[in-house]
């Protein structure tokens, strides 16, 4: 499964090119997954804005930091 296409795809699908959204509560509950997701949107997607939803209980200062970075 690939988490993130690429911008040529996203082109083709008509979609916004510049913006990702993870629309899911349980997104931020395994940091690792986290940390990867942002160092490959910083790769394929640099400059993107972006956004998800989290749960206060699953986030933590170093991830916070890491996903505002990423975009």
């Amino acid at each position: 499964m690939r988490l993130l296409p690429d911008r040529e795809t996203v082109r083709r699908m008509g979609k916004d090119e510049n913006y990702t959204g993870f629309p899911d509560d349980l997104f931020t509950c395994e940091k690792e997954f986290v940390m990867e997701t942002c160092a490959l949107m910083k790769r394929k997607l640099p400059g993107n804005k972006w956004s998800c939803i989290v749960r206060f209980n699953t986030v933590d200062r170093e991830m916070l930091e890491t996903m505002k970075d990423a975009g």
